[in-house]
């Protein structure tokens, strides 16, 4: 289980060095990349705890583009959702913190005790691991990192672990992908809840016992099971579309998840297939054009040149290969089915959120070969790339980049 490898507790750099750290991560970058970037322009301690605490590195070196800097590139690391997700894997992933939380901060029913946190003698806990005085300051720089991340306000005083926003479902998922046995994984995945509920770690979340409760597997919408009856695709002759004037996803405040979800509008609602959609349609606007989309399709819109249809798809190292796949069938079915809202046959457009990793490099080739242009979105700018010859329907909004 996770927690094996442990990082320093004495050492603990601003968050800002942290954070800045964590932001010049770009997709394939190897973790020798960033030490040297980081000796050079953040803290030199900064990407080993970054990496024991938040970053997943491949056999080969690489830093894979996993939920966690999806959800940093979406949201922004400052975000209140971002900060609990960063907070719940190190403490997923380093037992001695875990233990500290569940064992000296929070009572037997996994509520935070204020006076608990703030106790100086608590420190004595990280003597079993550490001398008085570094144990004393392992400590403080727990509460400092809470404090920095605001999820406990010193000044109120308050913790804000709340569970409305959906933070816990994100950490979840970030978790797991830490998480080397595929048996327990799966057990996360099925129920968090009742994950941490049965070792004993409700206290990670400041358990009340009436905050909000997932009682549903947070499946994958590769893994969802009876997955066709949740689209309602067939040919017809008239649909109904849409300009395209979307407003970013916003948190349901629902208090329970249920089985049954429509797929296509919980991809819609996460932030970073938002993002792309939106960086797309101001493209397309920028030359003087109309996105549309409709109950199905993404974006689509008529050119001088000729139409387009686009798929959108968010995505990580781990799952790249699945989304593009599912990708591809949803365009040529969409060509199919929607072939009365194009002016010509549209020029097929996948936008995936990173790069292929360096091992699916031969996707785009692939994509090619069936007529799609494989493109995403450069994570220094708001370009969206590809290494595909760009066709006239598409000049001025794709840029394209060295193969």
């Amino acid at each position: 289980m996770s927690g094996k490898e442990y990082g320093s507790l004495t050492k603990e750099p601003p968050l800002s060095k942290i954070d800045a750290t964590i932001q010049s991560i770009k997709p394939g970058m190897a973790y020798r990349e960033l030490l040297t970037y980081a000796r050079a322009n953040t803290h030199k301690d900064a990407p080993g705890l970054a990496k024991i605490r938040f970053l997943r590195v491949n056999n080969g070196g690489s830093i894979a583009y996993d939920h966690f800097l999806s959800l940093a590139q979406a949201h922004g690391l400052e975000a209140p959702l971002v900060r609990k997700v960063m907070y719940f894997l190190w403490a997923y992933r380093d037992d001695r913190i875990r233990r500290f939380v569940c064992e000296r901060i929070a009572d037997q029913s996994g509520r935070w005790r204020i006076d608990q946190l703030v106790n100086k003698a608590n420190s004595d806990f990280f003597e079993e691991m550490l001398q008085s005085g570094t144990a004393t300051k392992a400590r403080s720089n727990f509460e400092y990192f809470l404090v920095e991340t605001k999820i406990f306000d010193p000044t109120a005083p308050a913790v804000h672990l709340e569970l409305e926003d959906g933070w816990f479902e994100q950490a979840a998922l970030a978790a797991a992908q830490h998480e080397d046995d595929p048996i327990i994984r799966a057990e996360l995945l099925a129920n968090p809840i009742k994950f941490l509920e049965d070792r004993g770690w409700l206290g990670l979340l400041n358990w009340n016992g009436s905050s909000a409760t997932m009682s549903s597997p947070l499946l994958t919408s590769d893994s969802a099971p009876l997955e066709d009856a949740e689209f309602e695709v067939s040919p017809a002759s008239a649909s109904t579309s849409f300009d395209w004037n979307r407003s970013g996803p916003s948190a349901s405040g629902k208090k329970t998840t249920t089985a049954k979800i429509d797929l296509i509008a919980r991809e819609r609602a996460n932030a970073s297939h938002f993002l792309l959609e939106k960086i797309l349609a101001d493209l397309a606007r920028g030359k003087k054009l109309a996105p549309k989309y409709n109950q199905n399709i993404d974006l689509y819109f008529d050119s001088p040149k000729g139409s387009v249809l686009a798929e959108i798809k968010s995505c990580n190292d781990t799952n790249f290969h699945a989304q593009l796949r599912k990708a591809v069938s949803q365009l040529l079915e969409y060509k199919f089915v929607y072939t009365h809202l194009f002016a010509s046959s549209p020029t097929l457009l996948l936008i995936m959120e990173t790069s292929p990793p360096k091992e699916k490099t031969w996707l785009a080739d692939y994509t090619q070969s069936l007529g799609i242009i494989l493109a995403w979105k450069n994570h220094s700018s708001q370009e969206i790339v590809t290494r595909s010859e760009i066709p006239s329907s598409l000049a001025g909004i794709l840029v394209q980049i060295p193969t």
